[in-house]
């Protein structure tokens, strides 16, 4: 639950719903492609006006073999197939879905509303971007030149780029794509994946995205999805219902749906803030989230900040969110490596990415107070202006109960 029914009343009945939605958002979907034919899709789908209309010779752009608009594509006025085109290189203008993965996320973000058919998307009318990284099969899950797909997205002006994919291995070439995508002015929101595992995923994990993990109906984590210190929000991810091709509609599971209810959540920040950069529009996304700590106590940082809320992204007046630049766990001699007995410190430099706070306190060591003597708390850090750093020396001192330490031992399958 988003509470976007409640977001949607909320600026209707405040007046600002026709603003908002004059706000164009695009939406780059890099993915397996969308059933552009698709009820739901009738005028929410990209058109690059530059490869449009009839050339100097009378003839249509769309079709010429002209690449009218200069950016390196040549007719690419529906978006780009990177994959299984027609072409020498392998790529074409048609991004025409094989599997109908992308189509199904697609209708999360902006299957019309108010049409007398199947659903409504979270962004209401949000456009979206086909860019197609999947095989023509309709049977292929897999995806190639994906890294192209999301800086072809961003050289086209995407405010949010989607990717509902990933893997295990990433690259410095992969996290500067992920820069040069940040610095044209787009945020990469990415699913955490589906293996119920304590790992990261790229390009997920990589910095500057937002990793979205899943969450069921009652705001618990859903049972595929993964969790790690890399996931910045959940998202329902369970039982999704969205569009597939010919018509059609299907409730699927899957990271891959949580990632586009996020970047919805996110277009609508982008709408209401227009001129944040890409980093603050995923602080804020963080920020805004409904918290589910206590119903995921024993992943504790593991599922990021919340759920996402398109109605507190919309309405909260005060965003806050602070980070953990470094730490360090250093003994009485200075030394990382410990011995029962040593008198362990710890120390934090933490950076407050949003508004300014006061009385900020250390809360999350609490969890494990039962295996600790506590020595010298330090945990009320203060106040925070806008964009602050601090560094703090022995926040904590503490020795760890041997007693307990053995104990767990025989226990190992205990959470």
């Amino acid at each position: 639950n988003t509470e976007t029914y409640e977001a949607w009343a909320y600026l209707e009945d405040s007046g600002l719903l026709e603003d908002y939605l004059s706000r164009d958002i695009l939406v780059g979907i890099v993915d397996t492609g969308i059933d552009r034919d698709h009820i739901e899709f009738k005028d929410v789908l990209y058109q690059n006006t530059g490869e449009m209309g009839t050339d100097d010779n009378g003839n249509d752009k769309t079709s010429n073999g002209i690449d009218d608009d200069s950016n390196g594509f040549v007719d690419d006025w529906q978006g780009w197939d990177f994959v299984s085109g027609t072409s020498e290189s392998g790529e074409d203008n048609d991004p025409s879905p094989g599997h109908p993965h992308g189509t199904h996320v697609g209708g999360v973000i902006s299957a019309i509303n108010n049409n007398i058919a199947g659903i409504a998307g979270i962004g209401i009318n949000m456009k979206l971007l086909p860019v197609k990284i999947g095989f023509d099969s309709q049977f292929s899950t897999s995806v190639a030149n994906s890294y192209d797909g999301i800086l072809y997205a961003a050289m086209r002006g995407a405010d949010i780029i989607n990717c509902s994919w990933g893997g295990s291995n990433a690259s410095k070439a992969e996290q500067d794509v992920i820069k040069a995508a940040m610095s044209l002015g787009s945020l990469v929101i990415a699913a955490a994946g589906n293996d119920a595992s304590h790992r990261p995923q790229h390009p997920a994990s990589i910095d500057g995205v937002i990793s979205v993990a899943a969450s069921d109906y009652t705001d618990k984590y859903a049972s595929f999805t993964n969790y790690d210190e890399s996931v910045d929000v959940s998202a329902p991810g369970f039982m999704v219902l969205s569009t597939v091709p010919n018509n059609g509609y299907a409730k699927w599971n899957g990271t891959s749906m949580a990632s586009p209810v996020a970047a919805a959540v996110a277009g609508w920040l982008k709408r209401r803030f227009r001129d944040k950069s890409p980093e603050d529009l995923g602080d804020m996304l963080q920020s805004s989230t409904r918290r589910i700590d206590f119903l995921n106590s024993y992943r504790p940082g593991l599922m990021g900040t919340g759920v996402v809320s398109t109605f507190k992204a919309l309405t909260d007046s005060n965003f806050q969110l602070l980070k953990i630049q470094d730490h360090s766990f250093l003994n009485q001699f200075g030394e990382d490596i410990f011995r029962f007995g040593d008198t362990i410190n710890l120390n934090l430099s933490i950076k407050n990415q949003l508004d300014p706070l006061q009385g900020v306190t250390l809360l999350s060591y609490e969890t494990f107070m039962e295996y600790l003597d506590i020595l010298d708390d330090n945990s009320k850090l203060g106040d925070f202006s806008e964009n602050e750093t601090k560094y703090f020396a022995n926040t904590l001192k503490f020795v760890v109960k041997e007693e307990d330490l053995q104990r767990r031992k025989k226990r190992p399958c205990e959470p």
